[in-house]
């Protein structure tokens, strides 16, 4: 390969043009301006500053004492507006398959229900007329295991009317040996001497009391149960509260008032069931509800607790 060699007299033109050629970027250099970068508002907000600038939210919070128009018995009765979907009931110790609520029936009713264990020794089913007079009470006995879907309860009952149409009320019931009411639950119908049945087939199977406090089988000490909770209905009537030993009797009674919430069939309750006994002593804590046209209970929970007297 054959490699010219540059004149020496040309190496001054070339410099001169290199220094003309580094001036020009330069220039252009310095004219362009560097890019600006606006923060977005969420990066501006997440921005630490030294000087924390005011907001217009102002944190709310929810009383804890009940309005002066409203008399409860305790602060903690008094609700906030909790979305009826946010409570959690769970299914009722009996659940009414067949037939629904205000279902139109005439003789026989189909029964289809669920009792769930240990309540599947023995059931009472009872029809109310809407005098609360017993139309028939018969006993039945489901099969010894859960069947949320079918059933484990599955009968017919027949019944007669004085007139052609009468307001009624089923109700299902568990007793254990003692005769204590271990859960109770029903619906309402409508009784029709002859005619056309016009089932409502929605299941009554969701519980209507949620209690809080005291849990199942909990130990307590002192003079009073504090009992508080959750119920579904629509009525502020109050809750029947007692207690019974293993022999059936009852040691302690009172009533829960309901503080109902006015936008949903939702309603939270509260009481202190004073209480005496001389050693410690196992009993079942019933609740009932009265919240029907027709006289008598619609729905019963019940648990296990222990009392001891209070300890020195």
């Amino acid at each position: 390969m054959n490699i010219r060699r540059l004149p020496l007299s040309i190496l001054p033109i070339l410099f001169l043009s290199l220094a003309v050629l580094i001036t020009g970027c330069s220039n252009q250099l310095q004219a362009a301006p560097p890019p600006s970068i606006t923060p977005t508002s969420s990066l501006a907000e997440n921005t630490p500053s030294d000087t924390p600038t005011p907001t217009t939210e102002t944190a709310t919070s929810t009383p804890t004492t009940p309005p002066a128009n409203r008399q409860l018995p305790n602060p903690a009765a008094t609700l906030t507006q909790v979305p009826v979907e946010s409570v959690e009931f769970g299914l009722a110790a009996i659940n009414i398959l067949r037939p629904g609520q205000l279902s139109l029936h005439t003789s026989p009713i189909r029964i289809i229900a669920n009792l769930a264990t240990p309540y599947t020794l023995h059931a009472t089913i009872t029809l109310y007329g809407e005098d609360g007079r017993t139309i028939l009470e018969e006993t039945r006995y489901p099969l010894p295991y859960d069947d949320p879907v079918n059933g484990n309860l599955i009968t017919e009952i027949e019944f007669t009317l004085p007139g052609f149409v009468e307001a009624g009320r089923l109700e299902i019931k568990v007793e254990d040996k003692v005769e204590r009411i271990l859960a109770l639950n029903s619906i309402e119908l409508i009784l029709l001497a002859s005619s056309h049945t016009a089932r409502n087939y929605a299941p009554e199977s969701n519980a209507r009391i949620l209690l809080q406090l005291p849990a199942a089988g909990q130990e307590i000490a002192g003079d009073a149960v504090l009992v508080s909770g959750w119920v579904r209905t629509d009525s502020d009537s109050p809750l029947d509260i007692w207690l019974q030993d293993e022999e059936g009797e009852t040691i302690a009674q009172g009533q829960a008032s309901v503080v109902l919430n006015p936008e949903q069939s939702l309603g939270q309750f509260v009481a202190s069931i004073p209480y005496q006994v001389e050693e410690r002593t196992p009993v079942r804590l019933a609740i009932g509800i009265s919240d029907g046209t027709i006289p008598g209970y619609t729905f019963i929970y019940s648990t296990e607790l222990f009392l001891s007297p209070p300890t020195n």
